[in-house]
Parts: structure tokens; sequence; C-alpha cells
């Protein structure tokens, strides 16, 4: 996700894993893809980061399940949302599943999703 992101959209990337094995694979890719200057590889734990980045889109596909607290961790990435900003989740259950996969395949990967102050109400 992040070297198709760089690749294709030229966009600033930092992929963040709390396990080095994914980090290690997808950094050995970059130079052979010419991602080096724009993705920045990190290994660390969501829940952690300090301090928050803020971004203005934020790919979070299989992750929450993965952490001690999905739903303190789905509030973290809301908070790091820039102004205006969006959030890609894909979640291991059929619904979410069906969803990404079937926007992927009709090119809507770029569809807009609800902002940070309207998934809390604000």
């Amino acid at each position: 996700m992040a070297h198709g992101l760089a690749l294709h959209h030229g966009l600033r990337v930092d992929a963040l894993d709390f396990t080095p094995e994914p980090l290690e694979q997808a950094r050995a890719l970059a130079p052979l893809l010419g991602t080096v200057p724009l993705v920045r590889f990190r290994e660390g734990d969501l829940l952690n980061l300090r301090p928050p980045p803020l971004y203005d889109l934020i790919t979070c596909l299989g992750v929450l399940h993965h952490t001690a607290d999905p739903i303190r961790a789905l509030e973290r990435l809301v908070r790091m949302l820039a102004p205006g900003g969006h959030i890609y989740l894909g979640l291991y259950h059929a619904p979410g599943r069906r969803r990404c996969l079937v926007d992927t395949a009709r090119g809507r990967a770029d569809r807009r999703v609800p902002s940070a102050t309207r998934l809390h109400g604000r």
C-alpha cells in the first residue's frame, strides 16, 4: 500500500507496523521501485506513537483487531487526522471485506469517507 501511494500518486508516506519483518520486506523493495525518498518505514505501536503525527489520509487495513484496544486505536487514528483528512478503514468481517474489495475492484479506492468530526458526532 505504501509503495503504491508513493509510486502512483507521488505521496509522502509513513508506513507503520509493530513487527520488523513486514517493514524489512517493504524497505527492501523501496530502491527497486524508486520510492526511497517518499516512504518512511517506522516500527511502533499505534497506541504509543509520540508525538502523534497528523495525516491527510490514513489507510488502516486489517490492523485494528491486532491492537490491545481496537476502540482506542480507532479513536487514536481519528485524532491523527489533519483537518479535512480521511480514513480508509478495512475490517476483517464479511461486510467490511466485501466493501473494500468491491470498491477496489471498481477503482473507487479514493471515495470519500466521513471526516473525523462526523465520526465522533462533533
